[in-house]
């Protein structure tokens, strides 16, 4: 009676508000803390919500926004190394805005109290698409159910604590909610052929492409799922889907075409990521040496590709520079070309390696696998409180809270196995296929990686099985109330 009272007086649509007015809260909160400078036990000063990738996307986005306001065109600016859309976002904030990230190019110290406007933004965008999601779910599954797959995705904080920070996450998020809201409706719901709920999904899932360069072949899993589940299967549905996909794609590759003169869609760290995350760990300690020393054997190598394929280079940035690593080279290279052939070079050096040791990476590869499933709920609090996860790794409070993760994890597992038998006892065969086929696609392409921050795109899918176990946990609860107090 209690339940049904709030959901008849839109108690979904409160949660969703209040959620956001908190998630608001948080990211003040956040900034009030910890938009500022640190110092470091060697001495080194950093700011300690601004660094690692969220660095490198605001100040690319923000290099941008200075070639622009210099009238360089939009096509010629940007940069080849990662993901696309993060700079652009930052871009467009720092442009329309008329903010600036530093106070110069010279010193780079970036200005204090500038950004809640770029988190409001942020968290606007994700609530906006939980609210979508709602208004598709609300067409398909009972209002109970809706609530907690609503509710999962507002308050459950591995998913949240992203949107009051700089993370590129928060905005991934929010085009996998809207593609559910999408999917789910054309493949659900018995509605008029409507070509632009089928052009809006090639659509997000090509900027989520641009957001994350891994999810480039999800497009192919969503057309399967479509081709499964729709009941008329119109060659013009999928024509649509794609046509969608392939404006942003064609979008980034002519961007690309025009700044480097070669039409590519993929950044650059696409091919040399394996090599940084993963050979390095492995190939160091079959060697017996450790991750630096081996940067710096590469770069021994690597000076000679680049002598024997005459690659120009800025030779006094090298000189300069006491223990040269591979990734030096790359940065000291000049022409954005060279820089190409330089990333395919790694490439084909790390699948070398996996050819010559394929035993040493699966084992390793299993190992991150297995660690990968283990939720961080505190990723946020230890990444503003450090200088670095590697240094956090080191500390007695990350292990310390490790017990606290362990638990939480297996109560979330928990209920979404139990709503996964749900869902199978009512024979929601298109949505366990969608879920099925989701949840595998994005797990596998991060797994190898062992880091649990990439493993939070699963958890956005995993609010459907959440939502049904949640809601027979609690029938169940009631039951046995009714019955005892009987």
């Amino acid at each position: 009676m209690f339940l049904n009272f709030f959901l008849k007086k839109k108690i979904i649509l409160i949660v969703i508000l209040i959620s956001f007015l908190f998630s608001l809260a948080i990211s003040k909160y956040n900034l009030d803390n910890h938009d500022k400078y640190n110092i470091t036990s060697d001495g080194v000063e950093y700011h300690q919500m601004i660094k690692a990738d969220p660095y490198r996307y605001l100040s690319d986005g923000y290099a941008i926004k200075e070639d622009l306001k210099n009238g360089k065109d939009f096509f010629s600016t940007g940069n080849s190394y990662t993901k696309y859309l993060p700079s652009r976002i930052a871009a467009a904030y720092y442009y329309f805005f008329d903010k600036d990230l530093f106070n110069n190019f010279i010193d780079k110290k970036i200005n204090i109290g500038i950004h809640f406007p770029y988190l409001v933004v942020q968290n606007i965008f994700y609530f906006f698409a939980v609210l979508h999601l709602y208004s598709s779910l609300i067409k398909i599954f009972k209002k109970s159910i809706c609530f907690f797959i609503v509710s999962f995705l507002c308050v459950e904080p591995t998913i949240n604590q992203y949107h009051g920070t700089f993370w590129h996450e928060s905005y991934s998020f929010s085009f996998q909610v809207i593609l559910i809201s999408l999917i789910l409706r054309v493949s659900l719901l018995r509605m008029p052929f409507n070509i632009s709920n089928f052009f809006f999904i090639g659509f997000f899932l090509g900027l989520l492409a641009a957001q994350k360069q891994y999810v480039i072949f999800y497009i192919v899993f969503i057309l399967i799922y479509l081709f499964i589940t729709l009941k008329e299967k119109n060659f013009y549905k999928f024509f649509i889907v794609i046509l969608g996909y392939l404006i942003v794609q064609l979008f980034i590759g002519y961007n690309n075409k025009i700044r480097s003169g070669i039409f590519y869609v993929l950044p650059s760290d696409t091919k040399f990521a394996l090599h940084m995350d993963l050979v390095e760990q492995v190939i160091s300690k079959k060697l017996n040496i450790t991750q630096k020393e081996f940067k710096i054997e590469e770069g021994k190598i690597v000076s000679h590709w680049i002598r024997d394929n005459l690659i120009l280079y800025d030779k006094k940035k090298i000189s300069s520079l006491k223990n040269i690593e591979y990734m030096d080279y790359r940065e000291a290279i000049i022409a954005e070309k060279d820089k190409l052939k330089f990333d395919d070079y790694i490439k084909n050096r790390t699948l070398n390696y996996f050819f010559e040791n394929p035993n040493i990476f699966f084992k390793h590869i299993i190992v991150k696998s297995i660690h990968v499933l283990l939720l961080n709920p505190f990723h946020i609090y230890s990444d503003h409180n450090f200088s670095s996860g590697k240094y956090y790794h080191t500390t007695a409070i990350h292990d310390k809270l490790i017990p606290y993760r362990i638990i939480y994890s297996f109560f979330i597992y928990i209920i979404c196995i139990v709503g996964f038998g749900v869902m199978l006892k009512e024979k929601i065969y298109n949505v366990i296929l969608f879920f099925l086929l989701s949840s595998f696609y994005f797990y596998i392409f991060i797994s190898w990686h062992g880091n649990t921050r990439y493993f939070v795109p699963v958890l956005i899918y995993l609010s459907l099985p959440f939502g049904f176990g949640a809601n027979l946990i609690l029938d169940s609860f009631k039951n046995y109330k009714s019955t005892s107090n009987n």
